[in-house]
């Protein structure tokens, strides 16, 4: 347990260097027993980089290109699935596989119209030569036109259609009809299937699958008017889960909108995360967010040197010291931002300050 210290009242002064007039000024006495069985530690105030800092809440969305949900446009049965729900799967790998007898069907309509069109096409190339000559009429000619070219958009119509799906046309052409088609990822990124069980029934464009790419997720921050004045792209920021302050994560401001929300009242600005790879983020989760605008350096003090009594800050400032006794100054400073459990001097402190014992005095 230490000794109770003294306290002196030395009368009004009026210290230099910017510090508030008081009507008694306290002076602390430790013993250096005092000071030793406490492990108190002197030190001084030193230069820092200080961020000043806009504070908002964010939250982790993707680019447009970064997230996808999938589905089908045909009645189907899942016949495989490739993957487990969280996986990361490569663009182009199969997530799942998809049977029935629609597939078949939407095959052999292609089929039918690719015959079509290609009979169609060449009576219409053959005629076209024809009517030239007036071999054949004009009439019959522009009925077959209009016939060829309604097969042709019957056509492009279907392979468009099978090519959405990942069907092969040519081999349709050739007359391999598949009874089963793979959904493949359409970007490489994290898989969540929705409820997904073999030999289950799938409604067309109900959605069978979403997938994220972590490499393409970002932070969205509103800003109030006044601080998007301040915030510039390629400003850094540091952010953070609402309950996991000690973990903290770095990004960049990459864009800053020009519309104010009618209803927020707020500026849409996005950051991009810095070694995303190592950070495990969810889209829509909430984090909290500090963007560093303007650097400068300043003489700065930690902590828990600081002695609070309401508004006001004190430090120790050691005015003397015996091979007995070290004597402080009780002395009110003023202070400006803080970072890092370090605080901003604006006042000038020359000498020594108690930097490592003052919660146990006060």
């Amino acid at each position: 347990m230490i000794a109770v210290f003294f306290l002196a009242s030395c009368g009004t002064h009026n210290e230099e260097n910017n510090v508030a007039n008081t009507d008694s000024i306290e002076t602390i006495v430790v013993t250096k027993k005092q000071f030793e069985q406490a492990e108190m530690q002197l030190g001084k105030v030193v230069k820092q980089c200080f961020h000043e800092k806009i504070k908002a809440n964010g939250k982790i969305v993707a680019l447009p290109e970064g997230m996808v949900s999938v589905s089908f446009p045909l009645n189907a049965t899942i016949a495989k699935i490739w993957v487990s729900d969280g996986n990361y799967v490569e663009k182009g790998k199969p997530i799942i596989t998809l049977t029935g007898n629609e597939i078949i069907k939407i095959q052999q309509e292609y089929a039918t119209a690719f015959y079509k069109y290609q009979s169609l096409k060449k009576d219409y190339e053959r005629q076209k030569e024809l009517v030239k000559d007036n071999i054949v009429s004009t009439k019959d000619f522009q009925q077959l036109e209009m016939e060829y070219k309604n097969a042709l958009i019957q056509y492009k119509s279907m392979l468009s259609v099978l090519q959405l799906m990942g069907l092969n046309a040519s081999a349709i052409e050739e007359g391999n009809i598949e009874k089963e088609i793979s959904i493949k990822a359409p970007i490489s990124g994290i898989v969540q299937l929705k409820n997904l069980i073999v030999g289950n029934y799938v409604q067309p464009n109900v959605t069978l699958f979403e997938m994220v790419d972590p490499a393409k997720l970002q932070i969205l921050i509103p800003l109030f008017e006044k601080d998007a004045i301040n915030a510039h792209i390629g400003d850094s920021l540091i952010f953070y889960r609402i309950n996991e302050k000690d973990k903290l994560y770095y990004a960049v401001l990459t864009s800053i909108g020009k519309t104010v929300d009618n209803e927020t009242h707020t500026i849409r600005a996005y950051a991009k995360p810095i070694s995303y790879d190592k950070i495990n983020l969810f889209v829509n989760s909430f984090v909290q967010t500090e963007i560093w605008y303007h650097d400068k350096l300043s003489w700065s003090i930690p902590e828990e040197a600081l002695i609070k009594d309401n508004s006001n800050y004190y430090v120790l400032e050691l005015i003397d010291k015996n091979d007995s006794q070290f004597i402080f100054l009780k002395r009110n400073v003023l202070l400006g931002i803080s970072d890092n459990k370090r605080f901003e001097l604006l006042d000038s402190v020359k000498n020594d300050i108690l930097i490592k014992g003052v919660s146990i005095l006060f």
